[in-house]
């Protein structure tokens, strides 16, 4: 069985044409191998999944560094973590200090976040 969506916010779109981002073959390989592992790009045909590959952008990140933060609105982008282990913070109100608890980690290859910002 599969679920269906219908409806005026359902309808593929003509004009939308996804960034290309350039990539050799070794980047473009990892990117196949993180994507076939990730439940959010498992039912993508050979065309979809090169669309996506072609869409994503490198961001390689230090210990620390802050990929996306709480609230921002500026959020746009969907990350996959291709090494490593990326922690979540939360804030659970507006008045606690620093970053709030650490409430969920991303430490899989495939590991998709950040798609409640598209």
């Amino acid at each position: 069985h599969s679920a269906e969506a219908y409806g005026d916010y359902n309808k593929k779109s003509t004009s939308f044409t996804p960034p290309v981002y350039a990539k050799n073959k070794d980047t473009e390989q990892r990117l196949k191998v993180a994507i076939s592992k990730s439940f959010l790009f498992s039912s993508l045909d050979d065309q979809g999944r090169d669309l996506v590959i072609g869409a994503f952008r490198q961001h390689i990140k230090q210990r620390g560094d802050v990929v996306i933060r709480q609230g921002d609105d500026n959020a746009r982008e969907l990350f996959m973590l291709e090494k490593g282990t990326l922690h979540v913070y939360k804030k659970m109100n507006s008045n606690e200090p620093g970053d709030g608890k650490q409430v969920f980690e991303y430490n899989s290859v495939g590991d998709v976040f950040g798609e409640l910002a598209l």
